[in-house]
């Protein structure tokens, strides 16, 4: 799980340095609110971009890890669920527009207005000649970028997979947590722990390494002799 997360941020740090590299080499004799205002815009653009076609790539791999879990039976209803990509737009747009509960922000909006930050970041340091502020400010928005992006693809391959396991019918997950010096009390204590599908706990912090699992009843299992 995760592994195509783990992807998506490897080249994120690429594109984020390039994109913010650019910006870094800029002149301030060459800035002013226009030019500002048209290279964060332009540069946002793409880093929106960019993370889309990620995020499309994270959902199609989440969806057949999801696969991979489920019952003979259950997979093939899935698939066939799923098996029109059409519906992985919407699905994509709908979570980057509602409320996270881990960010606390909705996805786009907030990518607003930390390009309305920068630039006025940018704005206020070039007028003060202040090259340090500068290149603070962009190292700033640049992490807070990788966090924002990151965590984002995160709870897109957890949505995928239980709006995969839904469309097979499963009623509940059972949730798994790291075993680890790093693993919070909250976490620790949803360890597994079933619920069901539709009532899962919110995560409550950034990279969490959670997940959740389709739930086999094992006494239901031997009832029914298999």
């Amino acid at each position: 799980m995760y592994q195509q997360t783990d992807k998506f941020l490897k080249s994120l740090k690429a594109q984020i340095r390039s994109e913010f590299n650019h910006l870094s080499v800029l002149s301030f004799d060459e800035l002013n609110v226009v030019r500002v205002k048209k290279e964060t815009k332009a540069m946002f653009g793409r880093l929106l971009d960019f993370n889309l076609k990620e995020y499309r790539k994270i959902v199609d791999e989440s969806r057949l890890y999801a696969l991979s879990l489920l019952t003979e039976d259950q997979r093939k209803k899935a698939e066939k669920e799923t098996a029109d990509v059409s519906w992985r737009e919407s699905f994509i747009d709908y979570w980057l527009t509602t409320f996270n509960w881990v960010t606390g922000y909705l996805y786009k909006r907030e990518a607003e207005r930390k390009r309305l930050r920068l630039a006025e970041e940018m704005s206020t340091a070039r007028e003060f000649h202040d090259r340090k502020r500068y290149a603070s400010s962009l190292s700033k928005v640049a992490n807070l970028w990788f966090t924002q992006s990151g965590q984002y693809a995160i709870d897109l391959e957890d949505k995928t997979c239980l709006h995969v396991w839904k469309k097979a019918g499963v009623k509940k997950v059972q949730w798994l947590a790291e075993d680890d010096h790093k693993t919070c009390s909250v976490c620790r204590k949803l360890d597994g722990q079933v619920f069901d599908i539709d009532k899962v706990p919110h995560k409550t912090h950034y990279n969490c390494r959670c997940v959740v699992i389709p739930y086999k009843d094992i006494l239901n299992f031997v009832d029914n002799g298999e």
